[in-house]
C-alpha cells in the first residue's frame, strides 16, 4: 500500500527536473505518475560530493574491525536513504595498520585520505557486502595493537560504474572511569521516637493508636503535653530531644526524629515546631553521626511555618490528600447499568502496587468553588511537607466505591472511615526505614537557593590532564550531580552541573575537580504498607525520594 525506492543516475549535465512514471508491465498502459525528490551530486572531493562513504570503527577490543557504509545526499539523511531501500555493494580490500594521523577537520571519516606506504601488510582477506556494514572475519595481528590506524582499499557501486578511494579505521582512544568508585555510602538511619500527646485529658485513644502504628511504636514514654502553654515547655521539649540523640550519638549512626503528635490545639504544633527548629537545622552540615532531619504524624493537615525547617522535616498529613480523599458517606455511587465496565477497570487498580508515587494528583473530588486559595498553592506546599501518597486514590469495585484511606490521615479522616468500614482496611504499616548519606569531617554543603543543598563529600575528586577529554552520558538522575573547580567561584558559578564538565574542561583545563550531589531533602523514606479491600489483601511500597521537587507540577 506504498510505494518506495531510489535510483542514483548519472548524467553528462544537470538537469533542471527529473520525472518518474511507475508502470505495472513495461508494455502495459497501467502507470503511475510519482513525486520525485532530486538530489545532484556534483563533481569535487570524495569526503564531500560522493553520494556513499565508507569507514571503519572499532570493538571494544580494539582488535575487530567493522567497516560500514554512509549514504551522504545534501537533503537527505543517512537513515532516510536506508529506509527508502537504497542500498550500495562496496569491498574492502589490502587492509594495512599504521601510527600516522590521517585525519582532516573537514574529512571527519578520512575518506578518500591516501594510505602512506610506511603502512604495515596485514593478513586479512578481502570483504564484501552490500548491507550497511560488515565486521572483519579476524582480528588485527598482534603486532598493531601501538598503532591507532588501519587504512583499506574501498570499492563502492553506483551509477559510474565502481569508484575506489582509501578508507580508514579509527582505534577507540583509551579511556577510564573518571570517578570509579564513590566513598559516601547511604546507610539506614536510626529513628529516635517521641510520643506527644496530654497526660490528663483523652482526645481519641482508636487514633492514638493509629499513629502509633504507622510509626511502628512500641514502648516509646509518652511526653505530656498539658503545659504546651507555658514559656517552659519549649525549652524542656529541646533539652529532652537533644539529650536522647546524645544518648543516641555514641552508636555512631545518623539520626531521624519520629514525633506522634496527639493534638487539638493548633498551637500546640507551632511549639513543637518551634522546638524542632533548635534542633534540626544546627544539625544538618555535621559530620556523621547527626540528625538528618524529621518526620511529624500530626493528628491535623497543616504546612509548616518555618522556612528554614520546611526542607529537612516531613510533616504529615498532606493537605492535598485530605481535601482529595472521597469521604466514605460520598461512597456509595448509583448502581451501574449491565455491561458496566467499571468491575475490570477495578482489578487493573487493585492490582497495581507500583514502587514510584502517583504519576498525577486525584481532582474529581476537589471543588475549587470551597477554596478561597488556589489548588497549586496548597498542592505545592503540602507536598513539600508530607510527600507521602498511597498508588490508588480510590478504588472501583463493581457497583461500588471504597474510598482507599491515605496513609496518614488525620484524625477526624481516620475515624469518619472505620465508622463506616473498619479499621482492619484502614491498612497498616509492615515496616518504615529511613536512609540517609554519611557525612565525614571533609564533607561541605553549599546552599543553593531555590533548589536545595550541593553537598561535597569526602574531598571525592576527578582529576585531569589539559589534554585529557572528558565523555559524559546522560541519565534519569543525572542533573543531582554537579561538581565545581577551583576556577568555578571566580567565574560567578560555586557549583556547575556535571553535564558541563566536558566543555567546561575543553576550556579551562584545570586538573581537579571537586564531585557533588545536589539534595533538595535529606533522607529517604521507604514504607511497606498492607491494606484490605473487598477481603483481598494488598500491598504497597511507598517512599519519599531524595529530592523533592518543589515544582507544583511532580506528585
Amino acid at each position: 500500500r506504498e510505494l518506495c525506492g531510489s535510483t542514483s543516475l548519472h548524467v553528462p549535465e544537470e538537469p533542471r527536473n527529473v520525472s518518474i512514471r511507475l508502470r505495472y508491465h513495461r508494455e502495459g498502459e497501467l502507470s503511475l505518475n510519482s513525486q520525485t525528490l532530486l538530489n545532484i551530486v556534483g563533481n569535487g572531493p570524495a569526503h564531500s560530493h560522493r553520494s556513499f562513504l565508507v569507514y571503519g570503527v572499532f570493538d571494544s577490543s580494539n582488535q575487530y574491525i567493522q567497516w560500514r557504509g554512509r549514504h551522504q545526499f545534501p537533503t537527505l539523511r543517512n537513515q532516510q536513504v536506508e529506509s527508502l531501500g537504497l542500498r550500495r555493494d562496496f569491498a574492502i580490500e589490502n587492509q594495512r595498520y599504521g601510527t600516522n594521523n590521517l585525519t582532516a577537520p573537514a574529512n571527519p571519516y578520512g575518506y578518500g585520505i591516501a594510505c602512506p606506504n610506511d603502512f604495515y601488510e596485514t593478513t586479512i582477506p578481502d570483504i564484501a557486502t552490500n548491507e550497511r556494514a560488515l565486521f572483519n572475519p579476524i582480528a588485527l595481528p598482534a603486532d598493531a595493537s601501538s598503532h591507532a590506524l588501519v587504512c583499506a582499499l574501498s570499492s563502492v557501486k553506483d551509477a559510474t560504474g565502481v569508484y575506489k578511494a582509501p578508507a580508514l579505521a579509527r582505534k577507540n582512544p583509551e579511556v577510564r572511569p573518571a570517578f570509579p568508585l564513590l566513598r559516601s555510602p547511604i546507610q539506614a538511619a536510626t529513628p529516635i521516637r517521641f510520643l506527644l500527646a496530654p497526660c490528663t485529658q483523652a482526645i481519641s485513644e482508636t487514633h492514638l493508636e493509629m499513629q502509633k502504628q504507622r510509626l511502628l511504636f512500641t514502648s516509646e514514654a509518652l511526653y505530656c503535653t498539658d503545659s504546651w502553654g507555658s514559656v517552659d515547655f519549649i525549652p524542656n521539649l529541646v533539652a529532652t530531644m537533644r539529650n536522647a540523640i546524645e544518648l543516641e550519638r555514641s552508636q555512631q549512626k545518623d539520626m531521624v526524629l519520629v514525633i506522634a503528635l496527639h493534638r487539638n490545639d493548633n498551637d500546640l504544633a507551632l511549639a513543637v515546631e518551634r522546638a524542632l527548629q533548635q534542633v534540626i537545622p544546627s544539625e544538618r552540615d555535621r559530620s556523621t553521626p547527626r540528625v538528618v532531619g524529621a518526620f511529624v504524624l500530626d493528628s491535623q493537615a497543616r504546612v509548616i511555618t518555618t522556612p528554614e525547617l520546611r526542607p529537612l522535616t516531613l510533616w504529615c498529613p498532606s493537605t492535598i490528600l485530605e481535601d482529595g480523599f472521597k469521604p466514605p458517606e460520598e461512597a456509595q455511587s448509583p448502581a451501574t447499568t449491565e455491561g458496566d465496565d467499571s468491575a475490570e477497570t477495578a482489578g487493573n487498580q487493585a492490582s497495581d502496587s507500583s514502587d514510584e508515587p502517583h504519576s498525577e494528583p486525584s481532582t474529581d473530588n476537589h471543588n475549587d468553588d470551597d477554596k478561597e486559595e488556589s489548588p497549586d498553592v496548597i498542592f505545592d506546599a503540602s507536598m513539600q511537607t508530607c510527600a507521602i501518597a498511597p498508588d490508588n486514590f480510590n478504588l472501583e469495585l463493581g457497583p461500588l466505591s471504597f474510598g482507599q484511606l491515605p496513609i496518614l490521615p488525620s484524625r477526624e479522616l481516620y475515624l469518619d472511615f472505620i465508622e463506616t468500614y473498619s479499621e482492619a482496611q484502614a491498612g497498616t504499616v509492615e515496616s518504615l526505614t529511613f536512609y540517609a548519606p554519611e557525612f565525614t569531617p571533609l564533607t561541605d554543603n553549599v546552599e543553593l537557593p531555590g533548589i536545595g543543598v550541593a553537598t561535597f563529600m569526602n574531598n571525592e575528586i576527578l582529576s585531569a590532564q589539559p589534554k585529557n577529554a572528558f565523555s559524559y552520558c546522560s541519565e534519569a538522575n543525572s542533573a543531582f550531580f554537579v561538581f565545581r573547580s577551583e576556577g568555578s567561584p571566580q567565574t560567578g558559578f560555586e557549583v556547575i552541573p556535571i553535564e558541563a564538565l566536558p566543555d567546561w574542561h575543553n576550556v579551562a583545563g584545570e586538573t581537579t575537580y571537586n564531585l557533588g550531589v545536589v539534595w533538595d531533602f535529606p533522607f529517604l523514606l521507604r514504607m511497606n504498607y498492607e491494606t484490605i479491600a473487598a477481603g483481598s489483601i494488598t500491598a504497597f511500597t511507598f517512599s519519599v525520594p531524595f529530592g523533592i521537587s518543589s515544582s507544583a507540577q511532580n506528585y
